[in-house]
C-alpha cells in the first residue's frame, strides 16, 4: 500500500531544498481592520512586497500576536513575491468581539476575510 502513496508524497530534503533569493523589498501595513458580515472589525497586518503590482496572497488567521508569529513568514513570503495577511480572531489581539475559541464562525469569518477588498 506505501507504494501508492509514494506518487504523492513531496520530500523535501535538505541536501536537496534550495531557498529562492528574496526579491523585493517589504512594506509592511500595520492597524488594518477587516470588516465582518456583523460589523466586528479584525485586526490585520500585511507585509507585501513594496513594488506596485498585483501579488498572489497567503493568510493567517489564528488568536496569535501577529508581528510575532505571522511577522517571520510574512517578511519572507513578501521578500519573494507574495501578500501576507496576517489576521486576529475575533476577540484577540487587535480584534473587536469575544473571544470563543477558533471554531465558532471561523467559517463566515474566513469567507468574509476572503471577500474584503
Amino acid at each position: 500500500m506505501a507504494e501508492v502513496w509514494e506518487r504523492f508524497v513531496v520530500s523535501s530534503p535538505g541536501s536537496r531544498t534550495v531557498a529562492r533569493p528574496p526579491e523585493h523589498q517589504v512594506s509592511v501595513e500595520t492597524g488594518l481592520r477587516a470588516p465582518m458580515r456583523d460589523g466586528t472589525r479584525l485586526g490585520a497586518m500585511l507585509w507585501r512586497p513594496a513594488a506596485p503590482g498585483r501579488y498572489p496572497v497567503l493568510v493567517e488567521r489564528g488568536p496569535h500576536l501577529l508581528q510575532s508569529r505571522t511577522g517571520p513568514a510574512g517578511e519572507y513570503y513578501a521578500a519573494r513575491g507574495y501578500a501576507v495577511l496576517g489576521v486576529n480572531l475575533r476577540g484577540s489581539g487587535e480584534s473587536e468581539g469575544d473571544f470563543r475559541g477558533p471554531m465558532p464562525g471561523a467559517a463566515l469569518e474566513r469567507r468574509s476575510t476572503e471577500l474584503w477588498d
